[in-house]
């Protein structure tokens, strides 16, 4: 499939929130969704275990994601409310997440 920064692309019917490529320095970082001025991706070139990146004004974090549920494994600046906030999104998408990695990156 190719990407264009001007098409938007959507997999999933989320309400009024849909997915994005988002191009950085050339290579395609695919977002999930953004929400509460969060931004929610994996990088082109992820590893195990499963997870996503979540982008706040103030820093980033990473979440571990799995059929259980998710955990915060590092932050950098995000604010606590912010964390609270995207955890729960992910959750409540996971099955969002683990779709879209699969289709991605493998099982």
């Amino acid at each position: 499939m190719v990407f264009s920064p001007f098409v938007k692309i959507s997999r999933f019917d989320i309400g009024d929130i849909d997915l994005y490529p988002i191009f950085v320095k050339n290579k395609i970082m695919p977002e999930l969704w953004r929400i509460y001025g969060m931004r929610f991706f994996f990088y082109s070139r992820e590893h195990e275990p499963m997870h996503v990146h979540v982008k706040s004004a103030d820093g980033i974090a990473k979440f571990n994601v799995s059929e259980k549920g998710a955990e915060l494994v590092s932050n950098s600046g995000m604010k606590l409310k912010d964390i609270n906030l995207a955890l729960d999104e992910i959750i409540r998408r996971k099955e969002i997440v683990i779709t879209e990695w699969e289709i991605r990156f493998g099982k």
